[in-house]
């Protein structure tokens, strides 16, 4: 009896074609975990961005809340009222810089640039508490007012929200 040379190179030929099928199939799975990794990456991304540009508006907003009550009738409360609303505002102030340097790290173009002109008129509103603001009080509240109203903006062009 003759060797089946016909058997054997048909094996092969089978083994061959099965290993490439493998190798392909490892090749497509590669790449689709690949892309489904890159999609996920930019979904956290977006994600983070849109909840640093929450925490910045919220605190923005609180700083704004608590400057209106300390140039309000502050001299009428009482020196607790005093400490609460200027504790307060500290620990606002905090959250608010925390918020801002957050988004200058994830954020888009436009939101960091907005931000920092946010954290300039948080600077400004804070100077003022401090040191007063002189004949125009609501100067600092309106510049504050026209940072947090742009950076909205900025934040809205950068998550696609209208």
């Amino acid at each position: 009896m003759a060797f089946p040379w016909d058997v054997l190179i048909t094996a092969v030929s089978t083994l061959g074609a099965a290993l490439r099928a493998a190798d392909l199939t490892a090749r497509i799975n590669r790449k689709d975990r690949a892309a489904e990794a890159e999609r996920k990456d930019a979904t956290d991304r977006a994600a983070r961005q849109e909840a640093a540009y929450k925490s910045a508006v919220a605190s923005a907003a609180e700083m704004q809340h608590n400057y209106g009550q300390r140039w309000g009738k502050f001299d009428d409360l009482t020196a607790a009222e005093q400490l609460s609303i200027r504790s307060r505002g500290a620990v606002v102030s905090g959250e608010l810089l925390r918020a801002i340097a957050e988004v200058e790290l994830i954020g888009s173009k436009d939101a960091r640039e907005s931000a920092e002109n946010l954290r300039r008129a948080a600077l400004q509103v804070e100077d003022a508490l401090e040191y007063g603001a002189g004949d125009e009080p609501e100067e600092p509240l309106e510049d504050l007012q026209a940072a947090i109203g742009a950076f909205i903006d900025a934040a809205r062009k950068a998550t696609g929200a209208q």
